[in-house]
């Protein structure tokens, strides 16, 4: 039944190497279950580097008798795609009570990590321009004031309003007044890459800065 399943389902003996995997690893991962069982540390030479250490983590509190689940990571297929999976693990034990290692079951979860990380994106960025919105900005600020190390340290805030950009509106039509606020958010993104820059709505947009004094943000904002 385990062969069959859909899912990539793996055994891991009391000494954490890999006693059985199933065929599934071949269709996420492009490895064979022979490649698999021939590998030193499976599944670590799967997984994206910068998660190894956080899988190896866990497979310790597995190997102890704990029990987990949606662990999320990241796998580099054998034709170098990468895929974000999500581990459960529930420890195995003999008659007597013995350690037999533990099984681990592995999904793919790429399509929602995808879908979570775009509904992130949209919550904290203009839909027009692409730059940081409101909340995002509003977010920031909070964070700021509350990381200052003093009252007296500065914390420098823009206002920017653009002047008759109603008239852009009226006279040309709100699609050329939308092309000119993503045009002037590509140009503002590049001249104020020092700060952290939002479109707070309309032809408003703000700037918050850290890390220098008052004299040289007036110069800045000149």
């Amino acid at each position: 039944i385990a062969d069959y399943t859909y899912a990539w389902e793996n055994w891991f003996g009391p000494d954490g190497r890999l006693r059985w995997v199933n065929p599934a690893v071949e269709r996420m991962t492009g490895y064979t279950v022979r490649d698999c069982m021939g590998m030193a540390d499976f599944p670590l030479p799967l997984v994206h580097p910068s998660d190894r250490e956080l899988l190896r983590r866990h497979q310790e509190q597995a190997l102890a008798g704990k029990t987990g689940q949606d662990l999320g990571f990241r796998v580099v297929t054998r034709d170098g795609r990468t895929l974000w999976v999500a581990m459960a693990w529930q420890p195995i034990f003999g008659g007597q009570g013995e350690s037999l290692g533990y099984r681990a079951s592995i999904r793919d979860i790429t399509l929602q990590h995808s879908a979570h990380e775009e509904l992130a994106y949209a919550a904290s960025h203009d839909a027009l321009t692409g730059m940081n919105n409101r909340r995002a900005f509003e977010e920031e600020l909070a964070s700021e004031l509350a990381s200052l190390s003093s009252e007296t340290e500065p914390l420098i805030v823009y206002y920017i309003d653009l002047d008759q950009f109603k008239v852009i509106n009226d006279s040309c039509g709100h699609t050329a007044g939308d092309a000119f606020l993503q045009h002037l958010a590509r140009v503002m993104e590049a001249r104020f890459s020092f700060g952290f820059l939002a479109r707070l709505g309309g032809d408003e947009f703000g700037m918050i800065l850290t890390g220098i004094d008052l004299e040289e943000a007036e110069r800045r904002a000149q």
